[in-house]
């Protein structure tokens, strides 16, 4: 196993430290490290890629819930959410058969300055209802609506489940719509909900979830489809991705990171799951070498795929 590089604990209570983790975010070109914290404290705690603290962003206390994304080397990109506990109470008498409607501050995209925490613009993308897919048992509901918002090359594509238009975010702060959903999210029935995956310079790979009204588990309230896009004729196919290495797994774009770079998206390959195909004579080719020369307890493979 390789050496660990560095080692990190700052939990305490003192203006240095940090009271929880809720969303962390690593700024390679700048060396330092964001910490978000639960939404009462209403604080960003920035540390080097050291651990040493260097200062503290404070924000609305307003904002229940945080995602931050690196916009560029001034900036960060934030999205506002409502509380993400994992079980909340129906407010009707549905039984969890009718989708639940949200309702948060109408523009929850803003971008906020990583020196000292003020906003210096929101983005004109209204989102006045949340809508959340699955649920659990009979009486509570399970949240499954967080955006799918990733990297294109050095632009962000912003694709938010809630919303009928997917954005780019160009680093010129110009926002773009790339796909209009008609008719919209608000007249599904049951709830259907589409995101961007994955953008190449050729397809474009969009995530749909659909509300089964029969489901009553978390298996099988929500059914997922991966649609490709074809940019040049407009044509959209349902899709599926497998590793010709590991051919009893499915492979999605969703489960990958979107790099800085076109037609490139990077994934984890977990050991444990690598280990049992291995054993069960389910791996091929190069990655069955691979895991070969490697140990269970080994870190994870990250697997690079590039789109032609």
């Amino acid at each position: 196993m390789e050496n660990l590089y560095q080692k990190i604990n700052k939990f305490g209570q003192s203006g240095a430290e940090y009271t929880s983790i809720e969303y962390i975010l690593f700024d390679e070109k700048n060396e330092e490290i964001f910490i978000v914290e639960r939404s009462e404290t209403g604080r960003i705690q920035v540390y080097t890629q050291n651990g040493d603290y260097k200062r503290t962003l404070n924000y609305s206390k307003d904002f229940s819930d945080l995602r931050i994304y690196n916009f560029d080397d001034e900036t960060l990109l934030i999205y506002v959410d409502d509380e993400r506990s994992s079980m909340i109470k129906l407010f009707t008498g549905t039984g969890g058969q009718t989708p639940i409607k949200f309702v948060d501050p109408e523009r929850p995209y803003m971008l906020m300055s990583k020196k000292d925490g003020t906003i210096s613009s929101e983005l004109n993308i209204v989102i006045p209802e949340r809508y959340a897919l699955s649920h659990v048992g009979e009486n509570a509901l399970r949240l499954y609506r967080l955006p799918y918002n990733r990297y294109h090359g050095q632009d962000f594509v912003i694709a938010d489940m809630s919303s009928d238009t997917i954005y780019k975010l160009t680093k010129n702060k110009e926002l773009t719509p790339l796909f209009i959903r008609k008719p919209p999210v608000s007249s599904s029935d049951p709830l259907v909900v589409w995101s961007s995956m994955f953008i190449t310079d050729k397809f474009s790979f969009l995530h749909r979830a659909t509300k089964n009204k029969s489901g009553s588990d978390a298996a099988t309230a929500v059914s997922i489809d991966t649609l490709m896009h074809n940019l040049s004729t407009g044509e959209i196919n349902k899709v599926s991705f497998v590793n010709d290495d590991f051919p009893s797994a499915k492979w999605s774009p969703a489960i990958g990171v979107q790099l800085h770079q076109i037609n490139v998206v990077a994934g984890l390959l977990q050991m444990s799951r690598l280990f049992n195909a291995y054993e069960e004579k389910r791996l091929k080719g190069d990655l069955e070498q691979l895991v070969a020369t490697l140990h269970e307890d080994d870190n994870q493979i990250v697997m690079i795929v590039k789109f032609k």
